[in-house]
């Protein structure tokens, strides 16, 4: 089972790159924070570069972090066949604020961008597509669907929440 409680040096190595790489501004969210929300549940499939990956493709977590310039990503992490974690995790994320909302608890982000960590190093990907999810906070099952295309394939994300609410971190 992957760790998402900040102790895993790939994932406090991604958030900082991710986070750089946004651009990170003052602006949007009051006091400039981070939020931060992981999400457990289960992935039931994932694709990286046009290649779909076999059964339990993903770890039991995903990640959503919402920058103070109102980028908005999802974060999925892959594992290898017979590996808990072997540090591979794409993230797809747009602007929130071009976020619609299809009904009272279901979102569709516009995604432009896929970013791509394999083997110590992050491909930033220009991306086409879109994330739809639903409310995590019902009590009931949330669900995150992502799908971008990019110069280098498609890139998919398919996961399921346990119905429990995401756990939340706010950091400056």
């Amino acid at each position: 089972m992957f760790d998402c409680a900040y102790q895993n040096h790939n994932l406090v190595l991604f958030l900082c790159v991710a986070i750089a790489a946004c651009g990170a501004t003052t602006a949007a969210l009051p006091d400039n924070l981070t939020i931060t929300a992981v999400l457990a549940g289960k992935c039931t499939s994932a694709t990286a570069m046009d290649v779909a990956m076999k059964s339990g493709p993903c770890t039991d977590k995903i990640i959503q972090v919402e920058l103070p310039n109102q980028r908005l990503g999802f974060t999925f992490f892959l594992r290898r066949e017979g590996e808990k974690n072997s540090g591979t995790f794409f993230a797809f994320w747009g602007d929130g604020s071009k976020q619609l909302h299809l009904n009272p608890d279901t979102a569709m982000q516009p995604i432009d961008r896929v970013d791509f960590f394999f083997q110590g190093s992050t491909d930033h990907l220009v991306a086409a597509g879109s994330c739809r999810f639903s409310n995590p906070y019902k009590g009931v099952p949330a669900q995150v669907s992502c799908s971008a295309d990019t110069n280098e394939g498609k890139f998919t994300g398919e996961f399921i929440s346990d119905g429990r609410p995401p756990d939340m971190t706010q950091t400056r």
